[in-house]
């Protein structure tokens, strides 16, 4: 059998390398790709077993032993996406703190007095005014525009989500990256995570165990085979 890796561990392999490529310096990022790395290692392992069958194994027993590690390796899948998850909401709680740090977007007692005035603007004054709270951080202002309902800000839904976006990237720009690239962490998690319970329900499937019991026969044949046709060649 080919000692070339099963294509999921190499799957598993590159997107473990890649997971950094622009959070190297990230603890909570360093940590998710540690849990891949653990995954990618247990799926060789159970590549291994698949390809390497003991000597002391029947054809059966060795299936057997193929489907138990199986069933182990998708537990550990589960695990694994459960403390990568727990690791990714951490450092997303951390990230909106430090946000909220940085930008106050909640509203105070003079609220419903900005929205009444901002009610009243035309296209051209809106904007400046949305420009003048951007430009001065004014978070509590902003938010009694875009916190409020489409009915009493008077804009979309849509426009809402555009102008809180224009002052976080503004003010917290550091912190919004830090967050879409945390984002692309948890996104090779879930990938690796599916290629990898892939893997295990191919190793648990009758028609796979049925095969990998069929080709540990012929081996057995072949090995008897060969060891008949040399002890023809010496005489025993």
């Amino acid at each position: 059998m080919s000692n070339v890796p099963d294509p999921t561990v190499q799957a598993l392999a590159h997107i473990a390398d890649r997971m950094l490529r622009d959070m190297g310096d990230h603890s909570i990022a360093q940590r998710m790709q540690g849990e891949v790395s653990r995954l990618r290692d247990s799926a060789a392992t159970l590549d291994d077993l698949r390809k390497t069958r003991s000597p002391y194994d029947t054809p059966s027993a060795h299936v057997m032993k193929i489907g138990k590690a199986s069933k182990k390796f998708d537990s550990e899948i589960t695990a694994m996406i459960q403390r990568a998850t727990d690791l990714y909401r951490a450092g997303t709680r951390d990230i909106e703190a430090r946000i909220a740090a940085k930008v106050n977007l909640k509203q105070n007692e003079y609220a419903q007095e900005v929205r009444a005035r901002f009610f009243g603007m035309d296209g051209k004054a809106r904007a400046a005014f949305i420009k003048d709270m951007v430009d001065n951080n004014d978070g509590p202002l902003l938010a009694a525009i875009v916190e409020a309902s489409p009915t009493l800000s008077g804009i979309t839904a849509e426009q809402s989500a555009a102008y809180k976006k224009m002052i976080l990237s503004r003010h917290a720009g550091a912190e919004i990256d830090e967050q879409a690239r945390l984002d692309e962490v948890l996104d090779a998690v879930s990938t690796a995570s599916r290629s990898a319970g892939n893997f295990a329900k191919g190793l648990t499937d009758p028609r796979q165990l049925a095969r990998i019991e069929r080709e540990a026969a012929e081996a057995d044949a072949a090995n008897e085979a060969f060891n008949q046709a040399m002890q023809s060649e010496s005489g025993i």
